[in-house]
C-alpha cells in the first residue's frame, strides 16, 4: 500500500509537471509573439530642398521596415537651438507625403529640424526620431548703386533664394520713389523675362532707369515675391541715389598771352599807318 501510493503520487507530480511546462512554453511564446516590435530597416533621413527669407522647404525619406505596421504620423519639429526645446509644428498622417514647405520664419535665422515617426505594431505605438537637420533662413536681398548721368541712374542687386515647387519664384519687383516714401514699380521681373541657371546661386544683376532729372534724389527698394501666388515677400533697405546736375558752359576769357599779341598787333597797325602817313605827307 505505501509504495503503490508513493508511485501514484510520482506519477502525478510528472504530469502536473509536464503540463505547467507546456503552458509556461505556450505562455512565453504568446508573449513574445504580442512584444514583437516592428523593426526599421531604413531609418528616415531628413534634408532640405530650397530656403528663401521666410521659408524652407524639407524633404525626407520613407521608413522601410522588417515588418509590415500601421503607419501612425510624421511629427515636424524644429528649434532655434539644438539642445531644444522642439515644437510640433505640423502633423502629417500620409505616410507618402516627404516633402513640407515651413513657413512665416525669421530671416537670416538658424533653425534645426526633426521628425518624430509613429507606427503601431502588435497593439503597440513605437516612436523613432529622425536625424536632426540644421539650416538657416536666407537674409534679404541687397540693391545697391552702380552709376549715374544726367536722366538715368544704374542699380544692381543680389538675391539669395533657392527655390522648390512648393516655393517657387514667382517675380522681382524694383520699386522708386521722389519723396515721402511714395513708393511706384519702375521694373517687374517673373518667370518669363527673368532665367536662372540653377537652383542655388546668389543671383546678381542690374537694371538702369531712364528718364530721370537732373540733379534729383531718388529712393529705390528691391522686392523678392515667392511662392505660387507671390504670397511670400522681402523687401532690401532703400537705396538713395541722385541723378547728375546739368552743368552751365563756364565763360571763356582771353587769356594774358592772347592780349599781348592783339595788343603786339595794334603796335604793328599803329606804326604801318604812322609810316604811310609820313610818305604821304
Amino acid at each position: 500500500m505505501g509504495s503503490g501510493n508513493l508511485m501514484a503520487n510520482k506519477r502525478r507530480f510528472m504530469a502536473i509537471l509536464v503540463i505547467a511546462i507546456i503552458f509556461s512554453i505556450s505562455f512565453l511564446n504568446s508573449q513574445n509573439v504580442r512584444a514583437e516590435p516592428a523593426i526599421i530597416v531604413g531609418e528616415v533621413t531628413l534634408s532640405y530642398l530650397a530656403t528663401t527669407e521666410t521659408t524652407i522647404t524639407l524633404s525626407w525619406t520613407e521608413p522601410t521596415y522588417l515588418s509590415a505596421p500601421n503607419f501612425g504620423s510624421y511629427a515636424l519639429e524644429y528649434s532655434t537651438s539644438l539642445n531644444g526645446p522642439y515644437t510640433t509644428f505640423t502633423t502629417i498622417t500620409n505616410e507618402s507625403q516627404t516633402t513640407y514647405a515651413v513657413t512665416g520664419l525669421n530671416n537670416n535665422t538658424s533653425y534645426y529640424f526633426m521628425i518624430d515617426v509613429t507606427f503601431t505594431a502588435v497593439g503597440t505605438v513605437y516612436s523613432v526620431n529622425s536625424n536632426t537637420l540644421y539650416t538657416y533662413t536666407n537674409s534679404p536681398p541687397q540693391l545697391f548703386y552702380v552709376s549715374s548721368t544726367e536722366t538715368t541712374i544704374s542699380l544692381g542687386w543680389d538675391d539669395y533664394n533657392s527655390y522648390s515647387s512648393l516655393i517657387p519664384f514667382y517675380d522681382f519687383i524694383l520699386q522708386m520713389s521722389t519723396g515721402n516714401n511714395r513708393f511706384s514699380t519702375v521694373a517687374t521681373w517673373n518667370d518669363t523675362n527673368y532665367t536662372f541657371t540653377s537652383s542655388f546661386a546668389v543671383w546678381t544683376d542690374s537694371y538702369t532707369v531712364t528718364g530721370l532729372t537732373a540733379g534729383q534724389t531718388y529712393q529705390f527698394k528691391f522686392i523678392d515675391e515667392v511662392g505660387t501666388s507671390g504670397q511670400y515677400q522681402s523687401s532690401s533697405e532703400i537705396e538713395s541715389a541722385s541723378t547728375q546736375a546739368t552743368l552751365t558752359p563756364t565763360p571763356e576769357y582771353p587769356t594774358t598771352a592772347f592780349l599781348a599779341v592783339l595788343l603786339a598787333l595794334a603796335l604793328v597797325a599803329v606804326t604801318v599807318l604812322t609810316i604811310r602817313r609820313r610818305r604821304i605827307s
